[in-house]
């Protein structure tokens, strides 16, 4: 019983700890995209592919308020929205011209990764330490 209780802590820990490095590189990566300090973030079509710690975010609950848009496909994105800056939530999510770029967890692990183009387009300067996310 001591050994499952403490199988069941573990995970629990793991997983909080998983969803709060995913809200902090999600925080980290709008901010600099959008240059301000506490950004505006929705999600469209809930839920996300990984658990987030809303504590961390300042989610919005609609697009026209939203700095930058996470989503998992842009299909049926109003067009208000569009006009947003728009952030995928999986490596498909990158087949959508729209989006700038992509956090996803594969193989257990966090993954960024930006397109140069998309990012000149929409006019984003990323600092230094985004360089070597971008293709």
């Amino acid at each position: 019983m001591i050994k499952i209780l403490l199988l069941l802590f573990l995970s629990i820990s793991i997983f909080a700890d998983n969803a709060s490095l995913a809200s902090n590189i999600i925080n980290t990566i709008a901010a600099n995209i959008t240059n301000k300090k506490n950004p505006k973030i929705f999600i469209y079509k809930k839920p996300l592919p990984y658990e987030i710690d809303t504590k961390v975010l300042n989610l919005v609950s609609n697009c026209d308020d939203a700095d930058i848009i996470l989503v998992k496909s842009t299909i049926d994105l109003s067009k208000s929205c569009s006009k947003k800056f728009i952030f995928g939530t999986r490596y498909s999510s990158l087949e959508y011209i729209d989006v700038i770029g992509a956090f996803f967890w594969q193989k257990g692990r966090p993954n960024i990764l930006f397109y140069k183009s998309r990012l000149n387009e929409k006019h984003i300067l990323l600092d230094d330490s985004f360089s070597k996310y971008i293709e």
